[in-house]
């Protein structure tokens, strides 16, 4: 596997991670307002917060000036 391929795999991984996590904070947040509140969020609403979780993840981790150094 070329070098290129291999910087691509990982970092498309590592975008993948990202909004898995994303997603698993919308869950989070789902179950926590439904134990608090006792009522139920449909399932887009919970889809809705995971797209945006998500875009907020993908702006942290490419936007330059808020990069971690390496």
């Amino acid at each position: 596997m070329s070098k290129e391929i291999k910087e691509q795999l990982i970092k498309r991984l590592k975008s993948l991670m990202w909004r898995s996590a994303g997603f698993i904070i919308a869950g989070l947040l789902a179950i926590a307002t439904e134990f608090i509140t006792k009522v139920g969020l449909p399932p887009f609403v919970i889809g809705v917060w995971g797209l945006i979780i998500g875009e907020i993840t993908k702006f942290l981790n490419t936007h330059p000036k808020l990069k971690l150094q390496k």
